[in-house]
C-alpha cells in the first residue's frame, strides 16, 4: 500500500497515478481513494454496531415508558376507588397526583438501580466497543439515570391526571 500526498485535489491525481502502477506490470493493483474514504471503511463496522446499539436503546426506552403507563394506568384503575373516598373524605387532587407519583417514581427508582448493577456487571463485555468512555463512567451513569427517571415521571402523569379528575361519587359506585 503507497500513499500520495497532494496539495491539490487527489483525486486529480489517480488516473495519472494508475498510469503509472500499470506501467510497471501486472502484478500490481492500482486502486485510488482518499485517506477520507479508507479511514470512513475503517470504520463502518464500529458505526453499523453504534447505529444497532442506539436503536435497541431508543427501542428499550420506549418499551419501558409504554410499561410504565400501562402499569400506572392498571393501578390507577384497580384504585378507582380508593381513590373515590380519599376525595370524598377531601383530598385534593395534588394529593391524588403526588399519590400515584410516588408510586411510579418508587418503581422507576428500583427499576433504575438493578439497571445500574446489571449494567456494571455487564460493563466488561462492552469495554472494547466504547471510545473515549470508561464503562463505568459516572457521569453516563447517572445522566441516563435521570432520563429514565424524567421519562418515567412523564409516562406516569397522563394517568395521574385521569385519576385527579374522577367523580367520587362514580369511584364509589365503581366495581
Amino acid at each position: 500500500m503507497s500513499f500520495v500526498r497532494a496539495a491539490n485535489n487527489p483525486l486529480g491525481l489517480a488516473p495519472a497515478i494508475s498510469h503509472v502502477v500499470d506501467s510497471l506490470g501486472y502484478q500490481f493493483v492500482a486502486r485510488s481513494i482518499t485517506l477520507e474514504e479508507a479511514q470512513s471503511q475503517a470504520l463502518i463496522e464500529e458505526w453499523l454496531s453504534a447505529m444497532i446499539s442506539g436503536f435497541f436503546a431508543t427501542f428499550g426506552l420506549i418499551l419501558a415508558c409504554v410499561g410504565l403507563y400501562g402499569l400506572t394506568t392498571q393501578s390507577v384503575a384497580r384504585r378507582t376507588r380508593e381513590i373515590g373516598i380519599r376525595m370524598a373524605v377531601g383530598a385534593q387532587p395534588a394529593n391524588i397526583l403526588t399519590l400515584i407519583l410516588k408510586r411510579a417514581l418508587a418503581l422507576c427508582v428500583m427499576g433504575i438501580a438493578l439497571g445500574v448493577v446489571f449494567s456494571l456487571a455487564a460493563s466488561r463485555l462492552v469495554a472494547a466497543m466504547l471510545y473515549g468512555v470508561s464503562p463505568n463512567d459516572a457521569l453516563s451513569l447517572m445522566a441516563t439515570s435521570f432520563a429514565l427517571l424524567l421519562i418515567g415521571l412523564i409516562a406516569a402523569y397522563v394517568p395521574a391526571r385521569r385519576a385527579m379528575r374522577v367523580n367520587p361519587m362514580a369511584a364509589l359506585r365503581h366495581e
